[in-house]
């Protein structure tokens, strides 16, 4: 499970920063009692997404020249919040607003600059209107400030700056900081790595709403960094980001019921109903584990046919995992007719991924000459392959051929041991490895299954590859 490893400004959350009362500016805002209500009223219209309202409280101050409406105005046009879309309107609303010294205006303008949006791409700009918003104490200017510390726009390039101007920003109470420092401290950047200050800040974030921060401390109460692991709170937080439509929390809380985990039982049917989310959210894993449900059964009605749509999707989006499965299915001829020139050929795309299955796959069309010429040479190469990327299947499958000679001596002890190798690991289907090692078994002395029981053990120890080696360099 990833983090989320990219740092966000202030114009990836507008409903943050057009959401909070308290960062008005209280220089610049009238003291007029009944306009500040006023303003009040606006900004909670906006926030509950009641834009008639905030757009007939704005309209008339910014015309009054009122700076914060102005500011509030041009967020409306900048996100076509109850008006159509309009950047030029918006930043020449910012434009007014930041020149009356208006701190949220001076850094919705700068972010202008920075972006190039409305305005030519201006660095030097936007750094000198964030610089200003700054020196207000603007908390979403301080978070955008550091931002062009993080990632060198404008500045030489210095996480340490960055890390320090976002914590001015969190302590103000911006939950976009927050993240953004939690995220420093997770990945060490700027600041000792420090788990457990990323987990407070994270915290500090998720319970302001940030979708974001409530993925990651899901993550961190998944793997116990920072906080004890507790599959629990994992859960809680997962659900909290997506239910605001997290695509990676949706996956991550069907892996979690479809795998069980430290007391949470295994639950096929929630695991697919987060898979099914996830999916229509377009994203591949999801579809093809889907896929994988569907074609066992786990959770939902056995369907062949459905986990075949479900891979071509992902295998669409390039998804390795799901372009060996497409593959997988049109060799045997399940859910799909069968076509060996279909499923070399999505074989050959996961394979030219690393795919360790599509590899295996390959190895298997060469070795029983499906829809190619036998090539046992090509079939080794390709089983080794995949073994050194750690499937069991073909190591399974390379046992095969020494247990029937092909292109190497026929190896009965040597075929005995990879089963057993292949059935001791929990990444192919054990089932068949078992029955091989019993086949292998009944045509076996006691001696030579001592023997093979002897190579396993060297083979889980030093690599299967490089006991096969030193074991043909004696032989």
């Amino acid at each position: 499970m990833k983090l989320y490893a990219f740092w966000l400004l202030t114009l990836l959350t507008p409903l943050v920063m057009g959401g909070c009362a308290s960062y008005l500016p209280k220089s610049h805002v009238a003291s007029n009692s009944l306009v500040q209500v006023r303003l009040s009223d606006g900004i909670r219209a906006v926030k509950r997404r009641d834009y008639t309202n905030g757009l007939a409280v704005f309209r008339p101050l910014a015309q009054e020249g009122n700076a914060e409406a102005q500011y509030r105005l041009g967020r409306m046009y900048e996100y076509g919040q109850g008006v159509r879309k309009d950047l030029a309107k918006a930043v020449q609303l910012f434009k007014k607003s930041a020149a009356q010294g208006n701190g949220n205006g001076e850094n919705s303008l700068g972010l202008r600059y920075q972006q190039g949006d409305g305005v030519p791409q201006n660095f030097d700009r936007a750094l000198t209107l964030y610089r200003q918003s700054v020196a207000q104490g603007n908390p979403k200017g301080q978070n955008n400030l550091a931002y062009m510390y993080n990632h060198g726009y404008g500045v030489p390039l210095d996480p340490t700056e960055a890390a320090r101007w976002y914590e001015k920003s969190a302590r103000q109470g911006y939950a976009l900081a927050e993240y953004n420092l939690g995220l420093m401290f997770d990945q060490g950047r700027g600041v000792p790595r420090d788990h457990s200050k990323a987990a407070m800040w994270y915290q500090k974030a998720a319970l302001q709403g940030d979708a974001t921060a409530q993925y990651n401390l899901g993550v961190l109460y998944d793997h116990g960094e920072g906080v004890r692991k507790n599959v629990a709170r994992a859960i809680y937080w997962y659900q909290m980001a997506a239910s605001q439509g997290d695509v990676m929390a949706e996956f991550n809380l069907a892996t979690i019921y479809q795998h069980g985990r430290d007391g949470q039982a295994v639950d096929y049917e929630k695991a697919a109903a987060w898979y099914l989310k996830a999916s229509l959210d377009g994203d591949g894993d999801a579809q093809n584990n889907l896929g994988l449900l569907y074609e066992n059964g786990h959770g939902v009605a056995k369907n062949a046919a459905k986990a075949a749509a479900l891979y071509r999707q992902a295998a669409l989006q390039n998804n390795a995992a799901a372009e060996a499965n497409l593959a997988r299915l049109y060799m045997e001829g399940r859910g799909v007719s069968k076509d060996y020139l279909k499923a070399f050929t999505w074989y050959d795309l996961a394979a030219r991924k690393g795919n360790a299955d599509a590899l295996n796959g390959l190895g298997i069309m060469y070795s029983h000459g499906y829809g190619v010429d036998p090539d046992y040479t090509a079939a080794l190469k390709l089983y080794r392959e995949a073994t050194r990327k750690g499937s069991s299947d073909a190591i399974l499958d390379m046992g095969a051929m020494y247990f029937y000679g092909q292109g190497v001596s026929h190896d009965v002890i040597a075929a005995y041991a990879m089963a057993s190798v292949a059935a001791s690991m929990s990444n192919g289907n054990q089932e068949n490895a078992v029955s091989s090692l019993e086949k292998a078994k009944r045509l076996m002395s006691k001696s030579q299954i001592q023997s093979g029981d002897r190579l396993a053990n060297q083979m889980k120890k030093n690599g299967v590859l490089a006991v096969l080696e030193m074991r043909h360099e004696t032989h």
